[in-house]
């Protein structure tokens, strides 16, 4: 018994190459709607204007180092909430209140998960916040200071929440 070889004729290789492009097709179409939905787009609403401010910055973070301010952060381990402990001193080791302004925890790839916090400033240089402990991961602190005249500076430090 022989087989008769199948031809190959115009219309299996028109849908063979239709076939291709659909799959093709398809699989570009998930990956620009993922792209798409999981990208907030820009974080800063004026990157332009932030850049041109840069050197304000570091010129900030310099005149606070110069302060010799001391700022510490302590996340202690979690039982029904977890506590944050922001400690912060001046050049002579004394406790520094009523400077810490504005407490931000900024996740370091979607803003939209930044989370304000309420602290308690325990007016001895201690400034305790409350967080839930199902937050985990990598996050960044975002701390804004005011002194007595009203400047302001601000100081990023890096957190693992386990």
């Amino acid at each position: 018994m022989t087989q008769t070889p199948k031809k190959l004729t115009g219309g299996k290789v028109l849908a063979m190459v239709v076939a291709f492009f659909t799959v093709m097709l398809i699989a570009d179409g998930t990956g620009v709607y993922i792209a798409l939905n999981t990208f907030p787009g820009l974080t800063v609403s004026n990157p332009y204007e932030k850049g041109l401010k840069y050197n304000q910055t570091l010129r900030k973070r310099t005149e606070l180092r110069d302060r010799g301010w001391q700022l510490g952060v302590t996340v202690l381990p979690a039982t029904k909430m977890r506590e944050i402990l922001i400690t912060l001193k001046d050049r002579d080791n004394l406790p520094l209140s009523g400077i810490v302004s504005r407490v931000v925890l900024k996740h370091p790839v979607d803003s939209r998960r930044d989370i304000p916090l309420d602290f308690n400033d325990r007016e001895n240089g201690d400034y305790a916040l409350l967080l839930d402990p199902a937050i985990r991961g990598q996050w960044l602190l975002e701390i804004t200071l005011t002194d007595q005249r009203g400047e302001t500076f601000l100081v990023e430090r890096e957190i693992w929440l386990e």
